[in-house]
């Protein structure tokens, strides 16, 4: 509306300096500067137009990013300290991070962040909606799945085991090895 007022007003001045013939007046130098100004004008009109629509039409996004801050990931599969945090464009005035549909934190400034530990919650499968909201009430969604697992202790004692294994044979190979080679008298 703002800019519907200028316009109009600038249009008026225009014509004002208008003559029949559709030249404009440009006899002394204070028209010439009225002149300069209402062009002036009128191109701040356009610019600010141009501004004001590429500002509205702004499209909401947001994008999410995971951090391990301890335990185990691999593909969707996770266990431990996670941190997940949304980049959110400039119109997203609020980041509602949800897990299975449960609201577990509003956040209202940047950076738009949400630290869980997996051990708190079910093992399972489970869904993480991430909801940008602009002034406007608009709002955009981003959706994970995860599946919180339990980090076995059979399989950390499993892998001790095999480094331990591993470790006495090549110990084993290693002296054998130092034997046949000890054992073996030069011929002369």
């Amino acid at each position: 509306m703002t800019v519907t007022l200028l316009i109009i007003l600038i249009q008026r001045l225009a014509e004002k300096y208008l003559q029949k013939g559709g030249q404009m007046v440009t006899e002394n130098k204070k028209q010439k500067m009225l002149a300069s100004v209402i062009i002036s004008s009128i191109l701040l009109l356009v610019v600010f137009a141009n501004f004001s629509v590429a500002q509205s039409d702004e499209k909401s996004s947001l994008h999410l990013s995971s951090f391990k801050n301890n335990g185990y990931a691999a593909f969707n599969e996770i266990n431990g300290q996670f941190t997940i945090s949304a980049e959110a464009s400039s119109n997203i005035v609020r980041v509602e991070f949800y897990l299975d549909d449960n609201l577990m934190l509003n956040a209202t400034s940047t950076p738009y962040r949400w630290s869980f530990n997996t051990n708190d919650y079910d093992i399972g499968e489970h869904t993480l909606n991430v909801v940008g909201v602009t002034s406007s009430g608009e709002t955009v969604t981003e959706t994970r799945q995860y599946n919180f697992i339990s980090f076995p202790t059979m399989f950390v004692i499993g892998i001790i085991v095999l480094i331990v294994v591993i470790f006495l044979v090549s110990i084993i190979i290693a002296s054998k090895t130092r034997r046949i080679h000890h054992n073996k008298q030069p011929e002369y």
